[in-house]
């Protein structure tokens, strides 16, 4: 099973099965913003 060996594979595929259903890119922005607030990495 090469899915469980690390690799780049392993995360294309994923992000292929994700796209294959529907699934949208997600803007992470404003969720990073706030955890470096929280961590005090401003």
């Amino acid at each position: 099973m090469d899915n469980l060996k690390p690799g780049p594979h392993k995360f294309r595929r994923f992000a292929e099965a994700c796209a294959a259903r529907g699934a949208e890119k997600a803007d992470l922005t404003p969720a990073f913003a706030a955890a470096k607030r929280l961590l005090g990495f401003n």
